[in-house]
Order: structure tokens, then sequence, then C-alpha cells
């Protein structure tokens, strides 16, 4: 039976008359929308089965409900740079953000400033405070409609949690959102989750005024009155700690503090620092503080665990709020790590100061819109080389969207070799230190000591076997390509430099 155009039309029209325009047989189908989960310092082989491994159930089920990429590298062991090349699909040189702290100039192109000129709806929730720019609006954060960057200590996967979770229920159901979530509880340092009760005691002008945990650090604040005059602050141990920093306000303005016993960031039982409040009358002084313990490697590890467990719950409760909402099916979901962290690698602990796998080699789960053609396109990649700056133009072509401008990155949809540039700058890292990798070989510059360490990474996984004296040859024309973009970083106070971790 053949059907006629003209009664197609009619039955929709009545349907229209009767239901609403919303309800017509021509509405649009809902908006497809775009969550980017990145947590630093997840390391790829803590998602991996394996003996004392962290239990990670909801990330093994955005992983088997999307592609898992086998080969995905970072391109910072910094977090902002590393974040940065993220949102822009270029590496630090290209977007010239280097260090944490920085501001990001004005004709680099952040990808939800991109998606927000398109007309999608943007929100995003920083848990790292290395991500904060000292140049107000002209950070990480810049291009979102609804944000959130943490100011100093990262706030617990919960927390931040309990910030996205609202913007999303807020969000307009008949526009395209995008949502950035930054998740920073696996580095260092690392919470015991309860496993240990370290102290240290806080004491002004020789007098306790409480006692602080440092097994399980956090901001620590107090509002203390003294007399006109100059007062210390000591903090003292039985055990080791470090402490971060320490800062004292009156009315809200910073006191200048000057360091007496121990320096900020180095392990200590005694650390001390001064301020001076004058007037006629006492002062209202608010103390804060960041200090936290020194666990040994062994402790270290068994506390990252715990840390990814906690973020993998976080996880699991972010997806449920999504099928609550009945959002799940029509969201793209990203799973991705800017940067990793060494566990004892090279001596290592932490992230910042080194370009080892370790830190670079990183997880990244793409989890398409149901139904979504682009699956099958991307599985074909999930065994290759592929890095962090791919992501954003990746995604762009999967919602038909422009390319971002001068995205380096090449889309996962299509195939072609992927060449790893990695970089790490003072004050992260003693020196600059370059590498350039490919699915062979992998070539690293310390610009310091104008020294190369090739290693070759399909046999030496470890990267224990400095091979350049042997085969440096055969990457000859990488070493004049990481010379040079050594001697166009600018030094560490020629750029707008913030905390290092």
């Amino acid at each position: 039976m053949r059907i006629r155009p003209w009664l197609v039309i009619a039955a929709a029209a009545s349907a229209a008359a009767v239901f609403g325009p919303s309800c017509s047989l021509f509405a649009p189908d809902p908006p497809k929308n775009l969550l980017v989960i990145a947590v630093d310092g997840l390391r790829l082989d803590a998602l991996r089965p394996a003996l004392g491994a962290p239990k990670t159930p909801n990330i093994q089920r955005l992983a088997g409900s999307g592609i898992d990429f086998a080969w995905c590298f970072g391109h910072s062991s910094a977090t902002l740079p590393a974040t940065a090349a993220l949102l822009t699909g270029r590496t630090p040189s290209s977007s010239r953000v280097r260090v944490d702290g920085q501001a990001i100039d004005g004709d680099v192109t952040l990808l939800q400033e991109h998606l927000r000129a398109a007309g999608w709806q943007t929100f995003g929730v920083f848990g790292s405070p290395d991500v904060r720019s000292q140049s107000p609006g002209q950070g990480i954060d810049r291009g979102f409609h609804l944000d959130r960057t943490h100011p100093h200590e990262a706030p617990p996967a919960s927390e931040i949690n309990g910030e996205i979770v609202p913007m999303l229920e807020r969000a307009n159901q008949d526009t395209p959102w995008f949502a950035f979530v930054q998740y920073a509880d696996p580095t260092a340092p690392y919470a015991s989750h309860g496993t240990a009760d370290r102290t240290a005691s806080v004491l002004v002008d020789g007098k306790q005024v409480d006692r602080i945990g440092t097994s399980d650090p956090g901001t620590w604040k107090r509002t203390i009155h003294v007399p006109p005059g100059k007062h210390t602050v000591e903090f003292r141990g039985d055990e080791d700690f470090v402490v971060e920093r320490v800062d004292a306000f009156r009315g809200g303005t910073p006191l200048d503090t000057k360091a007496g016993r121990g320096v900020t960031g180095k392990t200590t039982r005694s650390f001390s620092t001064s301020f001076e409040a004058y007037g006629p009358v006492e002062a209202e002084i608010d103390l804060v503080a960041f200090v936290h313990d020194v666990p040994d490697l062994a402790e270290s590890r068994s506390r990252y665990n715990l840390e990814v467990e906690a973020v993998d719950a976080a996880i699991g409760e972010l997806v449920a709020a999504l099928e609550r909402n009945g959002q799940y099916d029509r969201t793209c979901i990203v799973l991705v790590a800017p940067h990793a962290e060494s566990l004892g690698e090279h001596g290592q602990l932490g992230h910042g100061a080194s370009l080892a796998d370790s830190v670079l080699r990183v997880p990244l789960v793409i989890k398409p819109i149901l139904n979504d053609g682009a699956r099958a396109e991307l599985a074909k990649r999930r065994l290759d080389v592929v890095r962090v700056i791919d992501l954003a133009p990746t995604l762009l072509e999967m919602f038909g969207e422009d390319r971002l401008p001068n995205a380096e990155g090449l889309s996962l949809l299509r195939g072609g070799e992927r060449l790893v540039m990695a970089e790490v700058h003072p004050p992260q890292a003693p020196s600059s230190v370059l590498a350039l990798r490919d699915e062979r070989y992998k070539l690293v510059y310390t610009a310091g000591d104008d020294q190369f360490e090739m290693f070759d990474v399909k046999s030496d996984t470890l990267e224990l076997d400095n091979i350049f004296a042997l085969q440096g040859h055969f990457r000859s024309k990488w070493q004049a390509q990481l010379r040079d973009l050594a001697e166009r970083a600018p030094h560490a106070d020629e750029s707008q430099v913030g905390a290092v971790r």
C-alpha cells in the first residue's frame, strides 16, 4: 500500500494540535551532552586487574560500556600544563602553558569557550589548587557558565560531586551541556582514610592552641586573639610532618609572615613562623595552614589505592545521577588523567619532576552516546599510541562541531601515527625536561645538564637502560627539536608561577 505524503503531514498536524508542538512527530531529538572526568594522578595500572590493585567497580563498568585505550599519554607531569593540553588540544610549548598557576593567553582557545560560543551550556569544577591562576578570569576556568576552582588544598571527590551534580540537575534539558570535572584525590600527599592517626601540636607564643591530625590532611583554620606586637606560630610533632603553608589574616587581609625553624614543603618535626599585629587593642587573627604526615613508600602505595577507590565511588555517584535524570544514554562520558603519579619509580613519589612513563601513561575511556556510529572507529585505535591532545579534536568531530583553533591533536576517528611530546619546567622541575616518544623509542632531554637519555620502550618498559650512546642516531632529528623547544621556554622568573606540588 502506498502512503501518500499529505496523509503523514495531516497526522503530524493532528498530533501537534492534541499534544502540543513538543510532542509532534517531528520533535527534535533530545540534546546530546558531554561529560569529561579528569582524575589527576590516576595511573593506568591502578585500573588493571592485578594482585593488590584498588577495587574500581564503577570505572570498570564505564570502561566496559565504552572504548578503553591502552596506550594514552599526557604531555606534562605538572598539573596545569597537563590539563591545559586536554582542554586546548595543544602541547605546552604550543599553548605556552608551561607551569602551574600561570595565566592562559587570550588567543589560546579552551574547549569550554569553543562549545559555549556554539551554544552549549558549560560547567566546570576543579579540585586541584595547581590549576588556579594568579590572574582572575585568565586561567583554565575561563569560559564556563558556572564553575568552581578550589583555592588551596584538594577537596575530596565527594565534595566535588556536591558541586557538579546540582549544576547538571539545574541545566536546561533542551540545550546540550559540557561538564568538566577534575578530581585530585590520588595525588600526593595521600590521605590515610582513617588507617593512621599521626598528629602535631600548634602553639602560639609558646601556648598550645590546638592539636591537628596530619594523616588525613585538610585545611586547618583557627581564630585567635593576640595583643599588639610580634607573635610566633609553631608546629611540633613526635613524628615527621610537612608544613606546606601557613597564612595569617587580619580582617581578611593577609599579614606578612617570616620563617623561623623549618622550611615549607620539607620534612621536619618542628616548624615556626612569625607575624606582627600592631594597634591600640588586641587583634583578631585567622590562621590557616596545611600540614601532612610523611608515610613511607609502602604506606604511600596503600594510601594511593584508598584514594583511587574513593574516586571510583564518586564516579559511581556521578554516573548514577545521570541515570536518575535520564541523561546517561545521551551523554558521552570521558574518563582521562591529565597526568599519572610515580609510586617509587626512579626514586620518585608524586608528580611534577620527571617525564617517566609512570607519570605520562594515563587511562583514557570514551563511552559514546547510545548508538553512536563513532564507537566502531574509536575501537580501531584502542591499542595505538594516542595522546591527551587528541581528545578535544575527537570529541568535537563526534558532536559535529568545528575544530579548535590551532589544535595540534588529531581526531581518533582518523588513523595516523601520533608522536608524543611532553615537557616540564621550573619550578615544578629543577630544570626544563622535554621528551619525544613513539611506539619504539623515547628520547628525554634535561636542559640543565644538556643531557640526553634514550629508551627502547617496547622492550624496556621501566626505562632502566639508557641506550642513547648506542642508538641515539636513530632519532637524531628529535635531538635538535628538543633542544630548540628548551631554548624557547622562558625561565621560571619570566612566568606567572603558582605553588609547587
